[in-house]
């Protein structure tokens, strides 16, 4: 399900936003031989392990690029938490323009464009996944887990499924746990260099670079879609402030008289 916003106001959110209920399915388990593709996966646990143990404060600012060829729209993001939730965004558009300040916290979700002079509120256990064009499979926190090398936190940590050793020496792996499932491609180290999608979900493709770190960690996102969309995601700058964000710092207060819409499901 797609959310239906009237177009300049959806433009100036990027859209964010398709509202699912993304409950917990239940996969079978096939079990495939082991092999040395185990060492594999439990380097990405190893490495998400380690990602996981931290909880500190975070500042990330980057570019989003997104759209169809030939009709392409480029803002820059500015993104902080204390580790866990809530979640705060801002999006500029052009030097110092912000289009959009958002936030995420457990149960709520908010957008607003002081252009538009309008928010976007939801209250409850959905997850608001963004949208790029088409909607993508992630909540704003996912992507913050992602940005931040947290990829159990979206792929899972449960073993890998159905093992294919690719001529590149990476493995790719069916997706047991998590809250996506599809496919995962690890490169020998243990760190995911490519999701697939299941088609029959929507058929996006993500693949993730990296930078010369150590430990190594993303900073570029590439998301294709069959259907022509596609959005390039890049880290710019990390920041690890030494004290904790202040609770205003990650509040979000819409002006009065701003108008508040619900979010509203709608066909694609």
């Amino acid at each position: 399900m797609n959310i239906r916003l009237s177009v300049p106001f959806r433009l100036t959110l990027l859209a964010l936003l398709a509202l699912t209920l993304q409950a917990c399915a239940t996969r079978g388990i096939e079990q495939g031989a082991p092999n040395a593709s185990d060492a594999t996966w439990k380097a990405y646990q190893s490495y998400a392990s380690a990602r996981g143990s931290e909880h500190d404060p975070y500042r990330l600012s980057g570019s989003l690029r997104f759209g169809t060829q030939g009709d392409t729209r480029r803002v820059t993001l500015l993104l902080w938490s204390n580790g866990y939730l809530p979640i705060r965004l801002d999006v500029m558009a052009g030097v110092g323009a912000i289009a959009a300040r958002i936030q995420e916290t457990q149960d709520s979700f908010t957008a607003y464009s002081p252009n538009e002079n309008k928010a976007i509120v939801h209250s409850g256990p959905q997850r608001v996944q963004l949208n790029f064009g088409k909607p993508v499979p992630f909540a704003l926190r996912d992507f913050s887990a992602l940005m931040r090398g947290r990829f159990h936190e979206v792929f899972g940590m449960a073993q890998g499924l159905n093992p294919q050793a690719l001529p590149n020496g990476d493995v790719a792996y069916t997706l047991s746990d998590g809250l996506l499932g599809g496919t995962l491609e690890l490169r020998p180290d243990g760190l995911p260099v490519r999701w697939t999608e299941d088609d029959a979900k929507g058929g996006w493709v993500m693949d993730i670079g990296y930078d010369d770190g150590n430990p190594p960690l993303p900073y570029k996102f590439k998301l294709a879609h069959p259907g022509g969309y596609a959005a390039i995601l890049l880290v710019k700058d990390r920041q690890k402030p030494e004290a904790k964000f202040a609770d205003e710092q990650l509040m979000l207060d819409i002006p009065a008289g701003t108008v508040i819409e619900p979010i509203k499901r709608g066909q694609d």
